[in-house]
């Protein structure tokens, strides 16, 4: 027999009917037949994803073999065209998407998993090998801030209120864990404060003019007190979320300018995210609201909503025209998340989010992932569901070794 094609939304609409446990037994049979036919499994991945993150908890299901699970699914489908009756629902897919496409695996492994099918007496679950360590807890609000007179406070430990003043200007920390600057009167000196956050750290500081600023970890911020003048400058290492606040003098708007490394990006009123890592291939600007200009040297971009700039260390730009902005911000949004990134950029992240350095023993395989977990995920949680995809982890102290 053979499958007929059918639309993605046609697709979409059988995984929710099946995934919601509606399905009828006609329904059930055409999503198996398309199941085995599909060349692309994009569709399947993205519905998937999308109830990993209704489901929001995937800490029950570290213990299942994945693989092996998403195999059965498969191979149920594959078997389907010589059954006349539809196969018995195994599982949900709310519960595939609490794990096995947390890591949406690289196009081979996803062709290994439609063409090969796992031993007959495999069972369906089995207790994968526990990571030898106890496990390290991510990060967390964590910052330091300096100020004018070069004295350090350690914002995590300090009470709720107004925790110091500089000339006119009170620094408060919110019941949030944040901080804010508000102005009492005018100020007869400027002084700059950095605020930074270590690996595992993160923080949000509300500027002297409204400016929403939310710092990833291992991530630096330097700004005035107040902001005056024509434009309002500040400096960024590592990666920030900005809402910028609008401000103007003599009814002009005043430009709001970031400058990092050898880059600026100069907003009037916007939101977007600039990611900056020392050790990563390109600097990235994404645009969510308004507009902003991104330059270096004589050379600069003007980016629309929805799209990014990436800036490499050749200084050359490349625009994405219809960027992945919930990726980029994700985050911020409390999710650790990456799409089509090897393994060494995942390790990347985990570094940062961590507090832990990675050895790499041997060659990495040339493969790439796609997933997201909450970043209030536990380590051993995410090598857990990395590891199914034949990548193994040992932990001593701080230190993760990576063997393909």
């Amino acid at each position: 027999m053979i499958a007929m094609p059918i639309s993605n939304d046609r697709v979409m609409y059988l995984l929710q009917q099946y995934s919601r446990g509606i399905s009828s037994a006609a329904e059930e049979q055409e999503l198996f037949h398309w199941m085995a036919s599909a060349k692309d499994t994009s569709i399947l991945k993205e519905h998937i994803a999308s109830l990993l993150i209704e489901t929001q908890d995937a800490s029950a299901y570290t213990g299942v073999n994945w693989e092996q699970l998403y195999g059965k699914l498969l191979e149920n489908a594959g078997d389907l065209s010589s059954r006349a009756a539809p196969v018995r629902r195994l599982f949900t897919l709310t519960r595939v998407a609490a794990a096995i496409l947390i890591i949406a695996l690289s196009a081979s492994i996803v062709y290994y998993f439609i063409h090969q099918k796992p031993k007959k007496d495999l069972p369906v679950a089995v207790q994968q090998k526990a990571l030898p360590v106890k496990d390290l807890a991510p990060g967390d609000n964590k910052a330091t801030l300096q100020l004018g007179d070069g004295s350090v406070m350690v914002l995590d430990s300090a009470n709720t209120g107004e925790i110091t003043r500089q000339d006119n200007t009170a620094i408060i920390k919110t019941e949030d864990g944040a901080i804010a600057y508000t102005g009492t009167g005018s100020q007869s000196a400027i002084f700059y404060n950095i605020l930074s956050t270590p690996r595992g750290g993160q923080y949000h500081v509300t500027l002297p003019d409204g400016t929403g600023v939310w710092l990833n970890a291992a991530s630096s911020l330097r700004y005035p007190t107040a902001f005056k003048g024509k434009t309002r400058d500040v400096e960024l290492t590592g990666e920030a979320y900005f809402e910028v606040a609008k401000a103007y003098d003599k009814k002009e708007r005043l430009p709001f300018i970031v400058h990092v490394k050898q880059m600026q990006v100069e907003v009037l009123g916007t939101h977007f995210n600039i990611m900056a890592y020392d050790n990563e291939k390109t600097l990235n600007t994404t645009l969510l609201e308004g507009k902003v200009k991104v330059y270096k040297g004589n050379k600069s971009s003007l980016l629309s909503p929805g799209q990014e700039i990436q800036l490499s260390d050749q200084g050359e730009f490349r625009m994405i025209p219809n960027a992945d902005v919930d990726l980029a911000v994700a985050w911020k949004n409390g999710y650790t998340s990456f799409k089509n990134m090897d393994i060494t950029g995942i390790m990347r992240q985990i570094e940062r989010w961590y507090n832990v350095d990675v050895e790499y023993d041997g060659v990495m395989p040339h493969r790439t992932f796609s997933g997201e977990v909450p970043r209030s995920a536990g380590l051993s949680q995410l090598l857990q569901i990395l590891q199914a995809s034949n990548i193994s982890f040992s932990i001593e102290g701080r230190k993760i070794k990576v063997r393909p």
